[in-house]
């Protein structure tokens, strides 16, 4: 599980990102909009901002697939 997590992301920012990820898309599925948006802002706090569009098209094509 190490190659999956970089080392300048804590346990605690790991944690957030996934709990976000769960949170924002049953916003979206119980909505129908606006949980991407969400994710998206809550990644720019934690992730370097030159990572947040890529990680966050990996996010959505994951949640897409589990559709």
């Amino acid at each position: 599980m190490e190659w999956l997590i970089p080392d300048q992301l804590g346990e605690v920012a790991i944690v957030l990102l996934i709990l976000s990820a769960a949170i924002t898309s049953a916003i979206t599925a119980s909505i129908g909009i606006g949980g991407g948006i969400l994710l998206l802002a809550i990644m720019a706090i934690v992730i370097p901002p030159a990572a947040v569009i890529p990680v966050h098209g990996i996010v959505q094509l994951g949640s897409i697939l589990i559709e």
